[in-house]
């Protein structure tokens, strides 16, 4: 459950306070890796850990404006998760792609 104090809080400050979004979406992504390991060729299984990660990303994204009450810019979205998924995928750590994708995406959406 959301506290009051998050819900009045502006959500550029509650995602990057937490970016618990995508913190969610990496790990579960890596437990459907494992999952479909040897199961499936591997640029198949990575498109399709990409596709987890991007939906996850983008399911989160969305509960963080909700619980803030406020609406976030049309594309904001897509913009931040496919930069984080980008980022993940060029060898970044979780905390530098997170940290660099709120970055561009407050500097894009100008927020």
């Amino acid at each position: 459950m959301t506290s009051p104090a998050a819900v009045s809080q502006s959500p550029l400050k509650l995602i990057s306070r937490s970016c618990w979004w995508l913190q969610r979406s990496a790990a579960l992504a890596a437990v459907a890796g494992l999952a479909f390991s040897g199961l499936v060729p591997d640029q198949a299984r990575a498109q399709s850990d990409d596709m987890v990660v991007t939906r996850l990303c983008l399911a989160g994204f969305s509960a963080a404006f909700q619980a803030a009450r406020q609406v976030a810019p049309p594309g904001m979205n897509t913009y931040a998760c496919s930069c984080f998924v980008d980022q993940i995928n060029q060898g970044s750590d979780l905390a530098s792609a997170q940290s660099t994708c709120r970055e561009r995406a407050i500097a894009r959406y100008r927020m």
